[in-house]
């Protein structure tokens, strides 16, 4: 009865035994402590340096945007020289803002003739493309040309300089809306003259 019964305790244990083994074999194994700390010591600096790559290309951006605004600023104010004499320093006539906001697209909004001249005759794209620029007039204005926004904004003699350069007459902005549709939410608006300039 003794040797039976040990016989079974001993079978059981046997199991047991073999039953931790093989949960044990299952289980993943864990990557050495030393390796670990190493992982995620890597793996840290890789997100340092992310972050630093990140903050250096948006003062980037801002850096150009200042080098660019006294450019912006005086084919806004119809500063024909100072934008002549800027150009001349190496800045690129077909620059834009995130918004897609050209020197151009600013001369040609406010109707300064010479300056648009002066910026056609430097290379500058006649047709270039505006990008989805902040307006409290609730239009998108998403695809507006300097012609567009000339027209839309009364600068006939503008418009004509534009064209005679090759503008497209039929442009479009947003939802597909014209010059004469984009007029007439100004009218309504009260907007007398508007301004694209570069904030």
């Amino acid at each position: 009865m003794k040797t039976a019964a040990t016989r079974t305790q001993r079978a059981k244990a046997t199991s047991t035994t073999n039953q931790a083994a093989t949960k044990t074999a299952k289980a993943p194994a864990a990557a050495p402590l030393p390796e670990l700390r190493e992982a995620l010591a890597e793996a840290y600096e890789n997100i340092q340096l992310l972050d630093k790559a990140v903050v250096t290309a948006k003062q980037a951006e801002d850096d150009e945007v200042l080098r660019y605004k006294p450019l912006f600023d005086a084919c806004s104010s119809g500063d024909e020289p100072k934008a002549r004499a800027l150009l001349a320093t190496g800045l690129d006539v077909n620059w834009h803002n995130k918004e897609g906001v050209t020197p151009l697209h600013v001369a040609a909004c406010d109707g300064h003739l010479n300056v648009v001249r002066m910026l056609l005759e430097q290379g500058a794209e006649v047709d270039a493309p505006l990008g989805e620029v902040q307006s409290k007039l609730g239009i998108s204005f998403v695809g507006a040309t300097p012609w567009l926004l000339a027209k839309a904004n009364q600068k006939g003699p503008v418009a004509e300089l534009l064209y005679s350069y090759g503008a497209n007459p039929n442009a479009t902005m947003g939802a597909g809306l014209s010059w004469r549709e984009v007029a007439d939410v100004f009218a309504k608006a009260g907007v007398v003259s508007m301004s694209v300039g570069q904030k």
